[in-house]
Parts: C-alpha cells; sequence; structure tokens
C-alpha cells in the first residue's frame, strides 16, 4: 500500500514537472527554430530577388550584347569563308595555267631537242662534206700545182 499511496503519486508528479519542463524546452527549441528558419528563408528570398535582378539584367543588356557580337563575327566568318573559297578558285584556275603552260613547254623542249638533234646530224654531215672538200681541194691543188710545173718547164721554155 505504501507503493500505491506514496511512491507511484510521488513518481507521477516527478515524471509530470519533468516532462511539463521537457516540453517547455522543446516548445522553445521549436520557437529557436521557426525563428532561426523566418530568418534563412528572407535571407533566401533576397538571395533570389538579387538573382532575379541579375537574370532579368542579363536578359535586357547582356544577352542582345552577346547576340549583337555572335552576328558580327557570323558575318566576319561568312566574309572569311567566301574569301577562302574565291582565292581557292584562283588558286585552281591559276594552277591549271601554269599546268597547260607547263605541258607546252614540255612539247616545246622535246621539239627543241629533235631539231637540235636534227641540226647535229646536218652539223656531222656538213663537217663531212668539208673534210671531203678539203681533201679534194688539197688534191685539185696538187693537179694544178703538177700542171703548172709542167707548163712552165715544158710549154713556156
Amino acid at each position: 500500500h505504501h507503493y500505491e499511496n506514496v511512491v507511484v503519486p510521488e513518481l507521477k508528479s516527478e515524471l509530470t514537472e519533468a516532462l511539463a519542463l521537457r516540453e517547455s524546452e522543446l516548445e522553445k527549441m521549436i520557437e529557436e527554430l521557426k525563428c532561426s528558419a523566418r530568418l534563412k528563408e528572407g535571407k533566401l528570398e533576397k538571395m533570389i530577388e538579387n538573382l532575379k535582378s541579375t537574370v532579368n539584367e542579363y536578359e535586357a543588356e547582356v544577352v542582345p550584347q552577346l547576340e549583337k557580337q555572335f552576328q558580327e563575327i557570323s558575318n566576319k566568318l561568312a566574309k572569311k569563308q567566301n574569301e577562302v573559297t574565291q582565292l581557292g578558285t584562283e588558286l585552281r584556275e591559276k594552277t591549271n595555267t601554269y599546268q597547260t603552260n607547263a605541258d607546252e613547254l614540255q612539247k616545246t623542249i622535246i621539239q627543241l631537242r629533235e631539231n637540235i638533234a636534227i641540226k647535229e646530224e646536218q652539223c656531222a654531215s656538213a663537217h663531212e662534206k668539208i673534210e671531203t672538200l678539203t681533201v679534194e681541194n688539197k688534191t685539185m691543188k696538187t693537179k694544178l700545182m703538177d700542171t703548172e710545173n709542167y707548163y712552165a718547164k715544158t710549154v713556156i721554155p
């Protein structure tokens, strides 16, 4: 009976007080957390507003500038591409002209070599004729001298 009448009620009372104290501490902690959450929420809302402002500024100023720069670069690139294409065409035309000229020069060189060979043959033939004529000339001179000597000895005295 002592437990039921004295100890149990005292334990109940102590537990009730401890629970009430603990509940009070928890409510205080909950209020502090709510206050902290409100502060953080305010900071986050301010950050979000700053980000929205930055995004709006970029959309209003930076993006159009970048689009303009991109368009300018695209135009320059297109011009350069046209120049490269034109230069490529000119290069092909000049290459074809040079190749045609080289082919014609090659034909001319072949003709000149053939003409040189013909001229060399003609020169060799001419040299042979000169040698033959020189020999004939010496022979004629000898005959002429012999004839002059003959007449000088026989006919003229």
